[in-house]
């Protein structure tokens, strides 16, 4: 494909320049330290082009914009700088900007308006903050229940539904004029394993993955999408060869830039994780991913990678021809950012995003809602151990636990922790005794490298089974993934909205208190 791309600057560019624009690197986090010297000169001698900002989160949108701003000083090309923002910039920015709901709250809405508008709020204010490239929206599919690292990431479990919220999601962040990226080719919503933690594979068969996988990233494709990230899970199916699709060419080059007709950026999915290519190095892992067919190649800083590209070319192992076409990927990519506006953030869009949010809450399960004043007691379960990587989320549930104080001032309010052992059971059970109906407040989903695999924890799910022997009414209402009533008694109250933000809690509250205000 390089015949079909421009290449009129490749001529004024080394080779190492070159590689150096398909090298992109994570640990940026919160602010520039001394920590991040060694990135900082990488980007300043050209060895690095890209830049994901990562956890955990920035103070407010100001701080983020300085990062950036701070880094492209560095370098007088223009860089990437990418950010997840899966729930709206309020994933990784503690204030003043869009708390959204994941996308599975997008997909439980099925509001194809709301989703557009979900993701050119998330681009407008990831550019007014200098971040030109989103890795989303997830449209892996989830046909396994029990995914540990997809669920409330991807918007639903049918391809019909993920495949509308994704184009109507790349069409706003096209219309605010940033990347957006379709991950994770060819899926990873049918594994059972986090590939964050090691190895997985697609447990479909050929069948399955061209009726339920393959659409959304095809229909993705058709419409324009200009990114592609990669999943490390293996798909025997389409490579007999044990590898994940990230090193395999017959996957990226043979099916998605051969067969689906994909000329954007291949990019791979983060080449730290374990379940990339266990027993290598990170510059191995950079060359085995081009070779397959990625344009950009995102790891950790690792000084050995840039030689390792260098000396692949040398022997012959990747050619001048395929970086060539990559860098040339990359300036369209760049030449299109150039032409676009930079956005700004408001609070008519973060009051939006918030009304977002409170639509997603949904009753699953169970009735006798919503709750009567002096009938219920309210246990809310903290999760003190996440609250670095997740800072709004003490705010929320706090923002829960008060709106039932001013419904029921009377409420008995109890404190538990989010491994609930045994031995605190007597003391919870004791404390919401005299009440006929106990509200749990939880937020439970999954998430890169989570312990619980994004379930309750078993002592959890064990006081929630005693409470009702004790005769209780029991609601539980979950802030994150509907997949946790899988471990409920089917005679217990069951509420859900997809997300962990004010409007998610606000929609939770209007289930329970009928508070349509």
């Amino acid at each position: 494909m390089a015949d079909q791309i421009d290449t009129r600057i490749l001529p004024t560019m080394t080779i190492r320049e070159k590689i150096g624009q398909l090298l992109h690197v994570g640990g940026i986090i919160g602010g520039v330290s001394a920590d991040d010297e060694k990135i900082c000169a990488a980007i300043s001698a050209g060895d690095v082009s890209g830049v994901y900002l990562g956890y955990p989160h920035f103070a407010n949108p100001e701080a983020a914009a300085e990062i950036t701003a701070y880094l492209q000083a560095l370098t007088s090309r223009p860089l990437f700088f990418a950010a997840d923002f899966e729930s709206g910039p309020g994933y990784n920015c503690a204030d003043g900007c869009a708390h959204l709901p994941y996308l599975m709250g997008l997909g439980a809405i099925d509001d194809p308006e709301a989703t557009r508008r979900a993701g050119e709020i998330t681009a407008h204010q990831a550019s007014a903050m200098g971040i030109n490239w989103l890795y989303s929206p997830c449209v892996d599919v989830n046909l396994c229940r029990h995914n540990p690292i997809i669920g409330i990431r991807g918007f639903g479990k049918t391809e019909p539904l993920v495949t509308r919220m994704g184009l109507a999601f790349i069409e706003g962040c096209r219309n605010a004029g940033v990347l957006c990226t379709a991950k994770h080719f060819p899926g990873t919503g049918n594994t059972e394993s986090d590939t964050h933690l090691g190895p997985a594979h697609d447990l479909g068969d050929l069948e399955t993955w061209e009726r339920e996988t393959l659409p959304p990233f095809a229909a993705l494709i058709d419409a324009g999408v200009p990114v592609v990230m990669t999943g490390h899970a293996w798909a025997p199916f389409l490579d007999p060869h044990e590898t994940a699709a990230t090193f395999s060419r017959p996957v990226l080059t043979g099916i998605l830039r051969d067969r689906l007709g994909f000329d954007g950026l291949i990019m791979s999915d983060s080449l730290v994780m374990e379940g990339a290519a266990p027993g290598t190095t990170i510059p191995e892992r950079c060359v085995m991913a081009f070779e397959a067919g990625c344009d950009i190649l995102l790891a950790s800083y690792d000084p050995g990678t840039m030689d390792a590209m260098m000396q692949a070319l040398d022997s012959g192992r990747i050619t001048m021809e395929q970086i060539d076409a990559s860098v040339a990927r990359i300036e369209r990519a760049h030449e299109w950012l150039g032409q676009q506006t930079c956005g700004e953030i408001c609070d008519a869009d973060n009051a939006e995003a918030r009304s977002i949010g409170r639509r997603s809450a949904q009753l699953h399960q169970g009735d006798g809602i919503p709750l009567q004043p002096g009938d219920y007691a309210c246990v809310v379960q903290w999760r003190n151990d996440e609250t670095q990587f997740f800072t709004r989320e003490p705010g929320v549930l706090a923002h829960c636990q008060h709106a039932l104080q001013r419904h029921d001032p009377s409420a008995p309010l109890v404190a538990m922790t989010r491994l609930c052992p045994e031995a605190e059971h007597n003391r919870l059970l004791d404390a919401v005794a005299e009440r006929p109906t106990v509200v749990v407040f939880a937020i439970v989903k999954n998430y890169a490298g989570d312990p619980h695999l994004g379930k309750f924890t078993d002592g959890t799910a064990q006081l929630i089974q005693k409470l009702i022997d004790a005769g209780k009414h029991v609601v539980v209402a979950v802030l994150g993934t509907p997949y946790a009533a899988d471990q409920l008694p089917t005679n217990c109250t069951f509420i859900c909205a997809s997300g962990d933000s004010l409007g998610c809690a606000d929609g939770l509250i209007d289930l329970l208190t009928q508070d349509d205000a």
